[in-house]
Formats: structure tokens, C-alpha cells, sequence
């Protein structure tokens, strides 16, 4: 399955959305794997759970020598984090699935050697994950209607594949003591925010509830008033 992980807030992405809602339409109708969409926080999918995993980092790279990367196309615009930051955020949405994943593409515009770089500083951060990272050059594009994915350079392009840079994760030989206490932090991290979120669903419901059995009361006492005054 094809996991297009967004290290950001649905409500942060920016243009990212756009970009993964492209990628889905395109992929679809050519292609049987499976695909998903996941932002940062956001709950796990039940296929996730049960799928070999291939996860895309869909975020902006910049032609410059900032090794940040952002929500938006626009360096000026975009809210921007580090490597550092974008590997805590993965440990956090993805640590307790971790050896469902089979890969990790840090799938962002930017000069090859550098978004290597990137790549490095996001594997020093990440807990657990034993699986290639892979890092791209140039300005990338989502696949087309083909289902082809393009880097392109000036007014050329390439086949995205021939720009890609495979690295190893750090070995883990044993899990040790600090792992295990992520692990733990992570689960906790994770169950309190799912807890949060279905409580603030249960009020919401419970608010849209009254509200609905509010009106539906005023619209048969206006309804009762009316037949009262013909």
C-alpha cells in the first residue's frame, strides 16, 4: 500500500492537499495497489494495519540552502519545519506500525545532494523504523495520468526513479531501553489524543443533536401556530 503522509495539520497542509488529492485521482483509475492519504495526527486507517507499507513524505523542498521543508510551494508563504521535526512527527503517527513499513520516500523538491541531506538528518531522528530511505532531486511532480512520475531540471525531465538516492536505516540490533520508553510515550500520546478526539466528536454530536431537535420542536410549534390562525 502506498501511504502519502503529510507532516503536517489537515488544517496546516496548505497546498499539500491539492498535491495528494491530484496523486489519488491519478492513481486510481490506473493502478489495483492501494493508497491512502495520512496528516500529521490524524487516526490510523484500519489498512494500514495490515498492509506492507510504502510511505511518501509529501512536503515542499526549496531551491535554496534551507534544509526545511513546508507546506507551501512559495518558500515566503509556507510554514516551515526541520527534518528533525518532521521525523518526530512520523514516530508519532506511525511508531506503533512501524514494522508494517517497507520504505520511506522523502518525496520533496530540491537540489539531489541536499534533499539527501535532509533524508540523513530524518533517519538520524526516526525510532525503530529498520527500511531504505529513499531521497529525490529536482523539481518533482505527482504522477501523471500514466501514472508516471517526473523530475525535472530546467527544461528537461526525467524519469523520477533516475534521481532517487537509497539509504539504509540505522541498524537496530536490540531494542533498548530509550525505544522502549518511546514506544510507551507514543501509545500514551496516541491513545490521549484518540481519547480527545472521540470526545470532542461525542459533543459535537450531542450539540448538532439539540440543534436539530430544536428546530424540528419550533418548526411543528410554527407549523401548529399556523393551522390555529386558518
Amino acid at each position: 500500500m502506498i501511504v502519502l503522509y503529510v507532516p503536517f495539520t489537515r488544517e496546516k497542509a496548505g497546498d499539500l492537499v491539492a498535491g495528494t488529492d491530484e496523486w489519488l485521482r491519478n492513481h486510481l483509475p490506473i493502478s489495483a495497489e492501494s493508497i491512502g492519504v495520512l496528516f500529521y495526527k490524524e487516526p490510523l486507517k484500519l489498512a494500514l494495519l495490515s498492509e506492507p507499507l510504502q510511505v511518501y513524505i509529501c512536503a515542499h523542498g526549496y531551491a535554496n540552502s534551507s534544509l526545511e521543508l513546508g507546506n507551501h510551494r512559495n518558500y515566503n508563504q509556507a510554514l516551515l519545519i526541520s527534518a528533525e521535526k518532521v521525523a518526530q512527527r512520523f514516530n508519532y503517527d506511525f511508531l506503533l506500525i512501524h514494522h508494517r513499513i517497507c520504505s520511506i520516500h522523502v518525496y520533496c523538491c530540491g537540489e539531489s545532494s541536499k534533499n539527501s541531506v535532509i533524508a540523513s538528518e530524518l533517519n538520524e531522528n526516526l525510532q525503530l523504523f529498520e527500511c531504505p530511505i529513499v531521497s529525490y532531486g529536482g523539481t518533482l511532480t505527482v504522477p501523471d495520468k500514466d501514472g508516471r512520475q517526473w523530475s525535472l531540471y530546467g527544461n528537461s525531465r526525467v524519469p523520477v526513479s533516475l534521481t532517487a538516492r537509497e539509504q539504509k536505516s540505522k541498524s537496530l540490533a536490540a531494542t533498548s531501553n530509550s525505544d522502549r520508553h518511546l514506544i510507551t510515550q507514543s501509545s500514551s500520546l496516541w491513545w490521549r489524543d484518540s481519547q480527545d478526539a472521540r470526545q470532542m466528536s461525542f459533543f459535537t454530536r450531542q450539540k448538532a443533536d439539540r440543534k436539530r431537535k430544536f428546530e424540528d420542536l419550533y418548526h411543528s410549534e410554527s407549523q401548529l401556530a399556523q393551522h390555529r390562525v386558518d
